[in-house]
Order: structure tokens, then sequence, then C-alpha cells
């Protein structure tokens, strides 16, 4: 059987568990005004050093990185 395998997992089901993990919206909207912060003090930062900067943050405030 040749198929291919994101074909076989959406039969199986997995594709749409992993959907299910997801954040809800309200959480991803308070990453993206903290990403946004960052981004309005160094716009010239990559997404690597942002992504540094916001961790150490959440670190910091006790938060889930």
């Amino acid at each position: 059987m040749d198929s291919a395998r994101a074909l076989v997992a959406k039969g199986r089901g997995i594709a749409q568990d992993r959907r299910c993990n997801r954040r809800n919206d309200e959480a991803d909207a308070e990453i993206l005004s903290d990403i946004l912060d960052i981004i309005s003090d160094m716009p010239s930062y990559g997404y690597r050093r942002v992504w540094g900067i916001l961790r150490k943050q959440r670190r910091a405030e006790g938060l889930p990185r």
C-alpha cells in the first residue's frame, strides 16, 4: 500500500487529536501582545531573540514559557 503518512494519520484520527491540545485564543492573544511589546522596543530583533526575551520574562513572572 503506497499512501502518504499524512493520509494514514488522518484516517486514524491522529491529526485531530493534536489540535485538541492547542491553547485557547486568550492565551494566544496574551502572548501576542507580549511579543508586540518586545518588537516595539527593538524592531530589528529576529524571532529567536524575541523568543529568548519572552522566555526570560515569562520565567521571571513564574509563567509557563
